[in-house]
């Protein structure tokens, strides 16, 4: 998404606010959309858990921030049933270069070679 694309998905989501619902012959609708910058925090890895190299994607590598949005359209069946489709893709891809050699999912990165990172957390 170029960057009037952004610019006009920011729009349209301040324009229409966070939360919109109608009544449909006593069925209830609603929508969610939710948008805002995501940044890596925490995030340390190790795979497998016993043999691989603990390390860090926010600490030693550069993880680039962007936007995210998050969809969900629920249908309320009655009042206590309902059900929701949930659209959250979410992405950071992080790269650099690491102090010390790391193994990872049985792969060996050697120490002080570029490497290239993705952290994914879709729904």
């Amino acid at each position: 998404m170029g960057k009037i694309g952004k610019v006009i998905f920011i729009v349209v989501v301040l324009a229409f606010g966070m939360k919109y619902g109608i009544a449909d012959d006593g069925r209830k609708w609603e929508v969610d959309l939710e948008s805002g910058w995501v940044s890596s925090g925490y995030n340390d890895v190790q795979i497998p858990n016993v043999t691989g190299t603990r390390f860090s994607l926010s600490d030693d590598l550069d993880v680039k921030g962007r936007m995210y949005f998050r969809f969900r359209a629920t249908y309320r069946i009655n009042p206590k049933h309902h059900v929701s489709v949930l659209i959250a893709p979410l992405t950071l891809r992080a790269s650099g270069v690491l102090d010390k050699t790391v193994m990872f999912e049985q792969a060996v990165f050697p120490a002080f070679e570029a490497v290239d990172g993705v952290y994914r957390f879709n729904s």
